[in-house]
């Protein structure tokens, strides 16, 4: 059996009693892929037309944490993966020298030590989602054997992403592998934008750097403090201190 039939097996919603709609079928697949890859984790993430980015799944609490992280610090292999549309492999030492901030977080509160970022090659996607893989070896030896693995699970994780969206169903206004609580949560971070837009009168990319900034000097993510705001246990205002 080959890599993507392996992961579309694994990934099918039989073999995962407690993920059983098809919201979760990115989580399956993450876990499939963490499963039949050389990788420790596995996560996927979308990216909207204004670039916010929302995680659809992954394999474990681990990979969860470490999109966190990234999107907490604004840096990192997966954001540069989506904007530069193509596979970016970052070793220790890469993620060491290109974004430091990024790399200490994932050394403190992870077991996660190199990461491979790839874009979705999918025409439904339009280079708007990309996978990350997760490796325990600061520098993993991909062979040419491992990449063609690695290539078929991202292409078998966007045919069936595309197929089972929900969008050639009906009139729905965005995939049902957007209704999960993970993304969810993350538009929580939407939400607290706004809030701060208001209150210290911000643009939207001011707004999400001062969240940045609070989470990062809080020791804590933006989905955490966003979550606080948007839910009226902080206020906006406090931002600006």
């Amino acid at each position: 059996m080959d890599v993507s039939t392996r992961i579309a097996v694994l990934a099918s919603a039989g073999n995962h009693p407690d993920l059983p709609g098809p919201e979760l079928l990115p989580t399956r697949l993450m876990r499939a892929c963490a499963q039949v890859l050389p990788v420790t984790a596995a996560g996927i993430s979308y990216f909207s037309g204004f670039h916010h980015r929302v995680p659809l799944g992954a394999s474990d609490a681990q990979a969860v944490l470490a999109e966190r992280l990234q999107f907490t610090v604004g840096e990192g292999p997966c954001l540069a993966a989506h904007f530069q549309d193509r596979a970016v492999l970052a070793t220790a030492d890469v993620m060491a020298q290109r974004w430091p901030a990024f790399h200490a977080e994932l050394v403190m509160k992870t077991a996660d030590r190199a990461i491979l970022s790839l874009p979705i090659d999918n025409e439904d996607f339009g280079g708007n989602a990309a996978v990350d893989l997760y490796f325990a070896e600061p520098q993993p030896a991909i062979t040419g054997g491992v990449l063609q693995d690695i290539q078929a699970a991202t292409d078998v994780v966007g045919s069936l992403l595309a197929a089972h969206s929900g969008l050639v169903d009906g009139p729905s206004e965005q995939p049902v592998w957007l209704d999960t609580v993970a993304a969810q949560a993350r538009s929580q971070v939407w939400i607290a934008m706004g809030l701060i837009n208001i209150a210290l009168r911000l643009g939207p990319v001011d707004s999400l750097a001062v969240l940045r900034s609070y989470a990062y000097s809080h020791d804590a993510t933006v989905d955490e403090i966003a979550g606080i705001i948007a839910g009226g246990e902080l206020g906006a205002e406090v931002l600006a201190d």
